[in-house]
């Protein structure tokens, strides 16, 4: 932690002026509570500053008493991050309190929580919001967005649990725990050698070199639009991490929520371009989105022009090919009907693959030969329960025979119906890959 910095960006709040009311959730270093300031304790100059209007009721990290020297500068490392901006949508930093255990970091309380707890209660309840309403936030989001990158910060972890939501709606991009600047080099960006991944917001390049740039904070934007359109549904369900991880290298998209507009999965798949360079800007993703808040019946069309790419000096249609559904995502069955006339059993097949613990999942949905196996397509293999990997080698496997064998075309068979992806799962795991 640089001392100089904490010093600098935070205000060192007398721990008497601070009480705690209620515990609100649980963070990576301790508890997150409902709290208050006693406002004549603060003294004049940074404090008076810091108040535009009669707040008392506040948000307080706590640092677990007898952490690690390690963990509190981990810890006030976030607090001297916060304390650099000033933005309305992005979460206000009050102050600090060093001077006594728990250490904490106090900050503005946003009286509706998390933004996907926001969502679910909404959907829970049955309740309208609207997608005027949902567009005006996802522009605030984005004009956040827009600010810390321009201050040359990347944030790492922006999903709808890393937004906040205040009693008139107002977004606020909060818990900058993995947020860093970027160097000063063309690519503007920061490369880690450890740390937890958000596998499913997270950009391919920064999984795989774990290099993270504005770029990879926008792949994750378009995440979050997605939670946001569902109402707070999982990213890739009850997917292990390793499974969208490999669907996404594929080229596997998120399908476009129920409802949702078609403009917003658009503007989701510009996101999700495999060339980071091909991504749009925030600067260009807020544009766009107050063209929406303008026009809200703009959302709903399928022809709006917006600039492309992150140089691009021509517009292109949102309804453009170039954003229609990846190439190499899951599709037609792996030999498209052409087989050999002479095959393996299917036992054999599997076992020269070693895979034979396979051959039951296949079995039990109506799998018996190389031939029934050959009809199948990615999808059937994923709802079946093999992963990525394992559908590659036996594709790969499928056409070294077929370059081999005699070859005879196979009577036209329709697949078998897939099980849906998009059951709510009732338990999943953390959604980090370490």
């Amino acid at each position: 932690l640089c001392f100089q910095a904490l010093v600098e960006f935070t205000f060192d709040i007398d721990p008497a002026a601070v009480f705690i009311t209620e515990v609100i959730g649980g963070g990576e270093f301790g508890d997150v509570c409902k709290g208050g300031l006693k406002r004549s304790m603060l003294g004049g100059g940074i404090a008076n500053s810091i108040f535009d209007n009669e707040i008392d009721v506040v948000a307080i990290k706590t640092l677990k008493p007898g952490s690690s020297a390690k963990a509190k500068a981990d810890f006030l490392l976030e607090a001297s991050i916060m304390g650099q901006f000033a933005h309305q949508n992005v979460i206000r930093l009050i102050g600090v309190v060093t001077r006594s255990e728990p250490v904490m970091i106090v900050t503005e309380f946003m009286s509706n929580g998390s933004l996907d707890h926001f969502l679910r209660g909404k959907d829970a309840r049955g309740e309208e919001l609207g997608w005027p309403r949902i567009v005006d936030m996802l522009r605030g989001i984005a004009a956040g967005m827009k600010y810390l990158t321009d201050k040359g910060y990347v944030h790492r972890d922006l999903a709808a649990r890393n937004v906040l939501v205040d009693a008139e709606l107002n977004c606020k991009i909060a818990d900058f725990g993995l947020s860093r600047g970027v160097d000063d080099s063309a690519e503007q960006e920061y490369t880690t050698n450890g740390g937890k991944i958000p596998v499913r917001w997270t950009s391919p390049e920064a999984i795989t070199h774990r290099k993270f740039t504005a770029a990879s904070d926008v792949w994750s934007f378009g995440v979050l639009v997605w939670e946001v359109c569902s109402f707070g549904e999982r990213p890739y369900w009850d997917w292990t991490n390793q499974k969208v991880i490999s669907e996404i290298m594929l080229g596997y998209r998120l399908p476009a929520p129920m409802d949702c507009p078609v403009a917003l999965h658009r503007l989701m798949l510009w996101c999700w371009r495999l060339d980071r360079h091909e991504r749009p800007t925030f600067a260009q993703i807020l544009a766009i989105l107050e063209k929406y808040t303008r026009n809200p019946d703009l959302v709903h069309v399928d022809n709006v022009a917006f600039t492309a790419g992150r140089h691009a000096t021509s517009t292109v249609n949102i309804n453009s090919n170039s954003f229609a559904q990846p190439t190499g995502s899951p599709g037609g069955p792996m030999l498209s009907n052409v087989l050999p006339s002479s095959l393996p059993t299917l036992d054999e097949f599997m076992r020269s693959l070693s895979m034979t613990h396979c051959i039951e999942k296949l079995n039990k949905e109506g799998i018996y030969t190389v031939t029934d196996l050959a009809r199948r397509n990615h999808l059937d293999m994923l709802a079946i329960g093999l992963i990525s990997e394992e559908y590659q080698r036996i594709r790969s496997a499928l056409v070294q025979l077929q370059g081999t064998r005699t070859l005879t075309r196979a009577p036209d068979t329709a697949t078998l119906p897939v099980r849906s992806a998009t059951i709510r799962p009732t338990r999943h795991d953390d959604g980090f890959f370490v």
